[in-house]
């Protein structure tokens, strides 16, 4: 007797192991959900025991300083010592978010690291890209400002209020604008 299997087995076998490693992934994408977005988010916890959470699942948060309703996509985040994100902050960390120390993040500021490469004509959304934003030391963000993927804003930056962020900026500027532009030089 043979002991290799039907190939009707092996295409069973192969397809049950597809369906449960998106099971495990469905089911981890959940659990941090529920534990970030939906426990740590709430109004009604506190900030240690929100640290606390969301250092359980992974994310390096070293500040008490995050208010309730952020959303964060991923736990390849770090935030800086005495750094503040303000209430509904998004944070779609899929590619990796870095927060110095001393920031501020003011409300509805949006980082995102994730973007698409045009595609052909039957689906524009191409292949997904993702590229890491990093904010330095001492950086303001502007209430409901956005920094787009791969953006790195140096130390002691100001980020004006409804700004949108496509390039670097340099240290010490204020950035305004739709795209942003350095406005002025910053005092040291």
């Amino acid at each position: 007797m043979s002991s290799e299997r039907p190939p009707l087995i092996v295409a069973m076998v192969k397809r049950l192991d597809f369906y449960l490693h998106h099971l495990r992934r469905r089911l981890k994408a959940t659990i941090f959900d529920l534990v970030v977005n939906r426990a740590c988010s709430s109004p009604l916890v506190g900030r240690r025991i929100r640290r606390l959470g969301y250092r359980s699942i992974g994310i390096d948060v070293r500040t008490i300083r995050v208010s309730p309703r952020c959303t964060i996509t991923a736990a390849a985040l770090s935030i800086g010592e005495t750094s503040y994100i303000n209430t509904g902050c998004f944070l779609e960390s899929d590619g990796g978010i870095h927060i110095g120390e001393h920031c501020s993040l003011a409300m509805g500021v949006m980082l995102l690291t994730s973007d698409h490469e045009v595609g052909g004509g039957e689906k524009r959304a191409g292949k997904l890209v993702r590229r890491p934003v990093d904010i330095g030391d001492g950086c303001w963000i502007g209430a409901r400002a956005t920094i787009l993927p791969g953006v790195t804003i140096e130390p002691g930056c100001v980020v004006a209020a409804g700004a949108l962020v496509t390039s670097d900026c340099a240290a010490n500027g204020l950035y305004a604008g739709v795209p942003a532009i350095r406005i002025r030089d910053l005092t040291i």
